[in-house]
């Protein structure tokens, strides 16, 4: 999988959320701040955090009700909670 490629939902996901193409995560991605300096390499795609606030922010939905293919729900609350 390309890491800049988002992962799939499925169709009943999908009908709900719709995740960012090129063209939003270009006008977001220079938003997101580098990695800490001494810190380990990312572990996670940032896009994908990103879909995931989206995802909730959009539906309304409990944090505990994240899809499974998206990252974990601690993954996206800790960038959330930033």
């Amino acid at each position: 999988m390309d890491e800049h490629e988002p992962r799939t939902l499925r169709p009943q996901q999908a009908a709900i959320f719709e995740r960012f193409d090129r063209r939003r995560w270009a006008l977001v991605e220079h938003l997101i701040p580098p990695g800490k300096p001494g810190g380990g390499k990312r572990t996670v795609i940032i896009r994908e955090v990103v879909n995931g606030l989206m995802y909730v922010l959009s539906t309304g939905c409990q944090w505990r009700a994240i899809p499974k293919d998206l990252p974990p729900r601690s993954t996206i609350y800790e960038y959330f909670d930033l």
